[in-house]
């Protein structure tokens, strides 16, 4: 291949791979915010991971990444800090981004939700809603990032035979 088309090719990909980096948002597929908790968890769903890792997925299953906003008896743990103590949500009852300091590590994608998302998240900790807080979690999406990213990193190239 000539240098010419070589320096082609590379900018083409390069390119590509600019159109396909995040604009501000952990999975870089869309800096619109979540409307719902449901919509932030099918951003963040790794389970068609599972068919090309299925190793890694099995030891992640069996993490507290699998399940961060459930303690280790199966608990809402976070329930009782939104009803009492300084997290306490206002006497209005909607919880704000304020009254979740430790989702910044428990569930970063948090970054990701609406203020409608937030106050929803709220609602389903106080009622104790384990299917959608275990919907909520840190999977492979949330570090690995989206299909596109990893494209553009080479990594599914290399690694998952895409």
């Amino acid at each position: 291949m000539s240098p010419h088309a070589l320096a082609l090719k590379s900018l083409l990909l390069l390119a590509l791979c600019a159109a396909l980096l995040p604009t501000g948002s952990l999975a870089g597929e869309t800096a619109e915010k979540a409307s719902t908790l449901a919509d932030l968890a099918a951003r963040y769903d790794s389970t068609s991971c599972q068919a090309c890792h299925p190793e890694i997925y099995a030891q992640w299953e069996r993490s507290q990444h699998s399940r961060p906003l459930m303690g280790l008896n199966d608990d809402v743990f976070m329930a009782r800090y939104l009803r009492h103590g300084p997290l306490k949500v206002k006497p209005d009852g909607k919880a704000v981004r304020e009254n979740f300091p430790c989702l910044k590590c428990h569930l970063p994608q948090i970054e990701e939700a609406s203020a409608a998302a937030i106050e929803e998240l709220g609602e389903a900790i106080v009622a104790g809603d384990k299917d959608i807080l275990r919907r909520l979690n840190i999977g492979c999406l949330v570090c690995h990032g989206s299909y596109g990213q990893m494209l553009c990193l080479g990594v599914r190239r290399r690694s998952c035979g895409f």
